[in-house]
């Protein structure tokens, strides 16, 4: 069994409220992100966006949209790259 390894980073929603911490994290194949803010949610999916959109998925398509257009995630995606990158190798 492969270790968990985490990417941690806070989201802002659009139109202000609380912050959203996000939790995400690589197990094996799959990812998994946990958000816990204005809206808590898990999900897993076999790609980190897809995990991410499906844990923001009770903000509603909008927000979601506008979450993950923001160039605040670039840090956090190339965390993720990284661990996909340690993962195949």
């Amino acid at each position: 069994m492969q270790a968990r390894t985490a990417v941690e980073f806070t989201l802002q929603p659009p139109g202000g409220g609380s912050d959203l911490n996000v939790t995400m994290y690589a197990v094996g194949e799959r990812w998994v992100a946990r958000v816990a803010g204005r809206v808590d949610g898990t999900a897993v999916a076999l790609s980190a966006r897809g995990a991410l959109t499906a844990a923001l998925a009770p903000l509603g398509e909008r927000a979601v949209t506008l979450l993950l257009a923001d160039l605040r995630l670039l840090e956090p995606s190339c965390q993720v790259i990284s661990i996909e990158r340690a993962h195949s190798a």
